[in-house]
């Protein structure tokens, strides 16, 4: 039955239904109750007590009590898939998010993510995490970069695509859905069955027409000794079974000949075999796995060696053929692995591999040349720019130069997007650094010269507020684990907007550009000025915030829209009386 508190002040229809299945979690339920009450925005939290022993039930009645937003559910122990869906039946929000209940979410999280869900409107929020060891050690999980931040549709994705992304990586906590999406499609879990989550994973992805991959980690995995994911767990039989289920349905929505390497990973799952088959239980194992293979056999061409004995191993039932397979599976035997699959293979995978290999390379020594990541139709001289790509790095020239540009700077690309671009005999100073984060960039017209030591700018990296900015230290520190420089770095309250720098322009030394300003042609920006807004054409300004002092000597070449520039910058009157006069030739 369920154990409501008064709900006089609760939303009638949340933005987020927060599902929390929890059986025997007394140690851990606390903490995520905690970390999901914190959040800002709307919500309800419904509590599935799955027969819990302990006190669980009675920590989440505690919890309730206090906080209106939560819904206490106490059930007989049916497992995990029941409590899921037992909790999904009952869930008013536009949208489900099933959260482990020995796991916790970020600070902050649910308003990032609201932000990013009004903008993108998703069916799937396809969330990002840390995984957190008792010891206290954390690692960043890391989202292939090419999808970070943006809108796929799954089902278009090329095999290598999916299963990079999503395949066995997808877990349910990861998938934020529209109730509807799910109604609509009658998606729930398995029930009476561990493995559960991989099926319902497949499904609602595979299907999706809109999925927000999100690369900043708003969720917490946390493993734990005795967990299911970190046991050999001997129930191996709901493994082959959900296999079996996936496999079926793959088939069915036919995927199976459109994804040959998800028929690869429900059938031949070594690294399942290797991990968490105990000794004892192998060949039971390999006989169900015999019985998959058999009811959707899989083509041997295209397959690794390793692949090849794994499914040598499964059709002769043979635990002995499947260690030779774990062995070639080490990292030791990755050249033996390649040397002997097949000639279609190595000509397809293995040179594929080696170009990749050789186009990085070249990529990263043509880069590191004179030229710095440049690109043009002459030589610029930019023989002292640092070019820092981050998150993910493109084949693609990050800086266009025309001729005689010089760029002496360091440029730092946040998000592995946007172009600067240099218009002829252009010129940066040293010590002067340019973040770019959005898809536009900066342009810097012809014959612009940007002194020493300035800081442009094209967004606010980090809120004003400093619970939104409560752990950009921490996820900064996580993604340079990993060798990703802002990998975790969350775009959700972050405005960049375009930087446009005019011909002829001079930016004196020590001066900030912020994100949306247009510096117009001939202007002067005088040293230590903060430019936070449009600067009109011929004009100097200067100050912090800098402000209009008077028209830049020499001809001024104004033209029509000039006039309605200068006005919106709120120009002195005889300013403007003096720009139309100059504009009609008097």
């Amino acid at each position: 039955m369920d154990a409501a508190t008064p709900s006089m002040s609760v939303t009638p229809s949340p933005l987020f239904s927060i599902i929390v299945p929890a059986y025997n979690v007394e140690k851990y339920l606390e903490r995520c109750l905690e970390s999901i009450c914190a959040q800002k925005g709307s919500f309800e939290i419904i509590i599935v007590d799955d027969g819990a022993t302990d006190a669980t039930g009675e920590i989440a009645d505690s919890f309730a009590a206090h906080d209106e937003r939560i819904r206490v559910c106490h059930t007989e122990n049916q497992g995990l898939g029941a409590a899921r869906n037992f909790g999904l039946a009952r869930a008013r929000g536009r949208y489900v998010w099933f959260i482990d209940s020995d796991d916790w979410i970020e600070p902050r999280a649910l308003t990032k993510m609201t932000t990013l869900i009004r903008e993108y409107d998703p069916q799937i929020f396809f969330c990002n995490y840390c995984t957190v060891y008792e010891n206290g050690y954390a690692a960043l999980n890391v989202m292939p970069g090419d999808f970070a931040d943006q809108l796929i549709v799954p089902a278009q994705l090329s095999n290598e695509d999916f299963l990079a992304l999503f395949a066995w990586r997808a877990h349910a906590w990861q998938i934020i859905a529209k109730k509807s999406y799910l109604e609509e499609n009658a998606f729930r879990f398995p029930e009476a069955t561990l493995y559960e989550d991989h099926l319902f994973a497949l499904q609602t992805l595979l299907n999706s027409r809109s999925v927000y991959v999100s690369q900043a980690p708003f969720y917490n995995y946390f493993q734990r000794d005795g967990s299911i994911s970190t046991s050999r767990s001997k129930n191996i039989t709901d493994f082959i079974n959900v296999s079996r289920e996936a496999l079926s349905y793959l088939k069915e929505s036919h995927f199976l000949e459109r994804l040959p390497g998800l028929h690869a990973l429900y059938t031949l799952p070594l690294v399942f075999y290797m991990v968490h088959v105990p000794e004892d239980r192998r060949k039971e194992f390999l006989d169900g796995l015999k019985k998959n293979l058999e009811l959707f056999p899989l083509d041997g061409r295209g397959l690794t060696l390793e692949e090849r004995l794994f499914k040598g191993a499964v059709t002769q039932g043979s635990p002995l053929l499947a260690r030779l397979a774990a062995k070639v599976h080490g990292a030791a035997a990755c050249k033996l692995s390649l040397a002997f699959t097949s000639p279609r293979v190595f000509l397809k995978k293995g040179l594929k591999k080696i170009l990749h290999c050789v186009k990085q390379r070249l990529f990263e020594f043509k880069n590191k040349g004179q030229e710095g990541m440049v690109s043009g139709p002459g030589r610029a001289g930019c023989l002292n720019a640092a070019i820092e790509a981050r998150v993910t790095q493109k084949n693609v020239p990050y800086v266009l130069a025309e001729d005689g540009a010089d760029l002496r700077a360091h440029v730092v690309f946040e998000r592995g997007i946007g172009q600067l671009r240099l218009g002829r005999r252009a010129s940066v100073g040293s010590g002067t650094t340019l973040v770019i984060s959005q898809p536009e960039g900066i342009e810097i017209g012809p014959q612009v010269m940007v002194s020493w030591g300035c800081t442009i700018m094209d967004g606010n990296m980090h809120s004003l507020d400093w619970e939104e900015r409560i752990d950009d230290g921490w996820h900064w520190y996580l993604s340079e684990q990993k060798g990703l420089p802002g990998l975790g770095k969350c775009w959700a309250n972050v405005e960049s907007r375009p930087i446009r720098i005019g011909a002829n322009a001079w930016i004196g030394c020590n001066s900030t550009i912020l994100g949306g300003v247009t510096i117009g042609r001939g202007a002067i920006v005088g040293a230590g000025s903060v430019v936070d807004k449009d600067v009109p054409p011929y004009c100097i300004y200067a100050g912090n915030r800098a402000r209009f002092v008077r028209l830049a000597p020499g001809r001024r070449d104004w033209r029509p829209e000039d006039v309605e520039t200068a006005r919106r910058a709120g120009l002195p009157a005889e300013v403007m009386a003096q720009i139309s006069a100059e504009l009609a030739g008097e």
